[in-house]
């Protein structure tokens, strides 16, 4: 299975991706965004481990993003430390092109996104995850400049 949209009753409850859709819904501001102001990294740290942030950068069309932050469980996950390069690197193009516009989506919608997916690199294509895509705006509420990304396997738990 490459990659299926699901909607986030799909996830258990006790998935790393459920636990930052709570995080998020309870940390958006009134006008529903959530903003580089509302995130805490403390109140979130059994997550960072599964967290990647990705940055919009400046004046690209089409838009792109470079990984500012790779937990440590996605960089095994993966067996690439993301971190510094363009989303895209290191990926196959049908797969890079899929999270583009997933992104593109959930920037214009300014709402979340999740899926269900194999990991699209050689080797790894037996793993299954669940990812959460998360809108950020760090400075203008108006402006979605950060996604947030939480990857994990479909059995992993908090618990």
């Amino acid at each position: 299975m490459p990659f299926k949209t699901v909607h986030a009753t799909e996830i258990p409850e006790d998935h790393p991706v459920k636990a930052y859709q709570r995080h998020f819904d309870e940390h958006k501001s009134a006008q529903g965004v959530f903003t580089g102001v509302g995130f805490d990294p403390l109140l979130v740290g059994d997550l960072l481990p599964w967290l990647l942030i990705l940055d919009a950068v400046p004046h690209t069309n089409p838009s792109q993003y470079r990984y500012r932050f790779v937990g440590p469980k996605c960089s095994d996950l993966f067996g690439i430390d993301y971190t510094g390069k363009l989303l895209g690197d290191d990926l196959p193009k049908v797969a890079a092109d899929k999270r583009r516009e997933e992104f593109h989506a959930v920037v214009e919608t300014r709402t979340p996104a999740f899926s269900l997916a194999s990991i699209p690199l050689s080797g790894k294509e037996h793993m299954q995850v669940y990812r959460g895509v998360f809108p950020l705006a760090k400075k203008d509420e108006n402006v979605i400049d950060q996604l947030h990304v939480i990857i994990a396997p479909v059995g992993e738990s908090l618990d």
